[in-house]
């Protein structure tokens, strides 16, 4: 395969040097800004540039999740239709990958879920975490019926490592009445208070034997043992038998205290004090999630806003600073467009209060672009980094597609980067890159890994990838230089 140098795809940004695959520069303030290289592949069986590929695949990979441990390990997680020979089966499967030096190089792919070779169901959306000492949980939504002891609705199913990802168990239930649950299981997001507790949110339809409705809602369940068992599911939003609205993409975070929050997007009008619209909501619990708060409207104008807000995204600083990020179509009374962009709040009483929102971007006022799927990540202290998709006809980033652009925070969130393009090529390529998800060590490295729609004999990374749904990744090190933009 043919390796293109960085200068023939990368416009001229910063006078900095790229330090693996991209670096943030500064301007005449010292604010630091994203300035990005070439991206690499990580369905490939060639390594490029600095990069080595983490799984040859013929089959579409997509939905990616990252995550980094204290010991320098990170695991990346994904699902793809890769047959390896027809030894898989035609459905979907969970890979897993590892890094050990920043996420620079990564070692070739295997299957996650041993059952790969056997099972039916398909395996789809994976999200891992660790506690940061040598204990790992990936879990996915399945349909899979293993061996028909389960119902034919989807389950969230999940592997466990002990040893920083050199072995995993077999899938086995998280939500442990999949023998008897009728409803759907999906969107699961997990955290570990790195002392032993871990708790696992998703979406469900189940009705819990008619204990809460058909709408969906947020489902909790709890491990005090490192994931080796978990709790019967109980909905986390305490409006469940009653609500009619529909909750769904929620996100988990806990801070050094115990504080324990998830936000999510919900359509209830708590009995109507919010309108017709998609809100974000927040709950909150200081007993591991044992018990939680009764939800709340985190975006302070969900009383006055008429459009929708979703796909809440949540990070906290080990200083207690709380900040969420989401997608939203409301113009903010009328200051911002009516394309959809990136919104946040920040909370520092532990997810009490929160502030009134605002956009990332400063120029959303007046941009175009469909801004969508953020992630967010703090080093602990006060950088801090949100990467999200976005998409125009008349892209400030390049042709008519979607782009993975990031934007750096230096005091906890209060001022903000002008987004940068993450993809090196975004100026060149007609191709779509999104759904990006991010992680950083706390040591200066940050990852972002995503999905693109690669075109054979296109403007993508190289004119001989085979064509559909890819997984991808860059690396990076913010480094202090001068811009001459």
């Amino acid at each position: 395969m043919k390796r293109r140098s960085l200068r023939a795809v990368l416009p001229v940004i910063a006078t900095c040097a790229l330090v693996a695959l991209w670096t943030a520069s500064s301007d005449s303030a010292g604010r630091l800004l994203p300035s990005f290289g070439q991206q690499s592949l990580l369905s490939e069986h060639q390594a490029r540039g600095s990069v080595t590929n983490i799984f040859g695949s013929t089959g579409s990979d997509s939905n990616p999740s990252v995550a980094t441990g204290s010991d320098g390990l990170w695991i990346a997680v994904w699902h793809s239709s890769e047959t390896r020979g027809n030894t898989l089966g035609s459905d979907w499967d969970v890979f897993v990958s590892r890094s050990s030096d920043g996420g620079n190089t990564w070692d070739e792919g295997s299957l996650l879920n041993d059952n790969g070779a056997d099972d039916k169901g398909d395996d789809l959306s994976p999200f891992v975490a660790t506690d940061g000492d040598g204990n790992w949980v990936v879990a996915w939504t399945s349909s899979e019926a293993m061996g028909n002891t389960f119902g034919r609705d989807r389950d969230i199913l999940y592997c466990r490592s002990t040893d920083n990802g050199t072995t995993w168990s077999s899938p086995a239930p998280l939500n442990v009445n999949a023998a008897q649950d009728y409803g759907h299981d999906s969107h699961v997001r997990l955290a570990s208070d790195g002392n032993g507790s871990w708790v696992a949110i998703w979406v469900s339809t189940d009705s819990l034997v008619n204990r809460v409705g058909g709408d969906s809602d947020i489902f909790v369940s709890r491990s005090r043992d490192n994931g080796a068992s978990w709790t019967h599911p109980m909905p986390l939003n305490t409006n469940a038998a009653v609500d009619t609205g529909f909750d769904t993409t929620p996100d988990i975070a806990v801070d050094s205290a115990a504080n324990w929050t998830v936000v999510w997007s919900s359509g209830d009008a708590l009995d109507g004090s919010l309108g017709s619209d998609r809100d974000i909501f927040v709950a909150r619990s200081q007993d591991a999630g044992a018990s939680w708060t009764d939800p709340a409207a985190l975006n302070l104008t969900a009383a006055e806003d008429a459009l929708h807000d979703w796909s809440p995204r949540l990070a906290v600083s080990d200083n207690g600073v709380w900040v969420t990020v989401w997608s939203s179509a409301d113009t903010l009374g009328g200051t911002i467009g009516m394309d959809s962009d990136t919104l946040l709040a920040r909370s520092q009483d532990h997810g009490a209060t929160w502030s009134r929102p605002v956009p990332i971007d400063p120029r959303a006022a007046s941009d175009s672009q469909e801004d969508a799927s953020p992630s967010i990540v703090t080093d602990g202290k006060s950088k801090w980094m949100v990467v999200w998709h976005s998409f125009s006809a008349a892209s400030a980033y390049g042709a008519a597609d979607s782009d993975v652009v990031a934007s750096i925070s230096q005091d906890d969130g209060l001022t903000w980067s002008l987004p940068k393009a993450v993809n090196g090529a975004a100026a060149d390529d007609s191709v779509d890159d999104s759904h990006p998800q991010l992680a950083t060590d706390g040591a200066g490295n940050w990852v972002v890994i995503w999905q693109t729609y690669a075109v054979s004999g296109g403007t993508t990374i190289s004119d001989d990838v085979r064509s559909g749904w890819t997984v991808q990744t860059a690396h990076g090190r913010l480094v202090e230089s001068v811009d001459t933009k």
